[in-house]
């Protein structure tokens, strides 16, 4: 899959801003990880993406628009993600960095 490939997105990870279940225009399934901007390298089994989407760690998505990766990658890296949290959100995750 080329950085030009478009995809869309069907599930997002409500625990892990940024991890995403992306669609290509084949129909094929991936997972976008979204701490390291990359695609999974094989597509998901059929069976396991529905234990996915029936499990309350995925929410489906209805965003019907096409991303490139590189798109992707900037809508959901973590510093893109950072101006979007809550500032308890934010406080937070400093605390839990210090304790490290």
């Amino acid at each position: 899959m080329t950085d030009q490939a478009l995809l869309r997105i069907i599930a997002a990870s409500p625990s892990k801003p940024g991890d995403l279940i992306v669609e290509d225009r084949d129909g094929q399934q991936r997972l976008f990880i979204g701490s390291t901007g990359t695609l999974s390298r094989g597509v998901l089994n059929g069976d396991f993406l529905a234990a996915l989407l029936r499990s309350d760690r995925w929410e489906p998505s209805q965003d019907p628009t096409w991303y490139s990766l590189e798109d992707l990658r900037r809508r959901f890296a973590p510093e893109a993600l950072e101006t979007t949290r809550s500032a308890a959100q934010r406080i937070v995750a400093a605390l839990g960095g210090r304790n490290r």
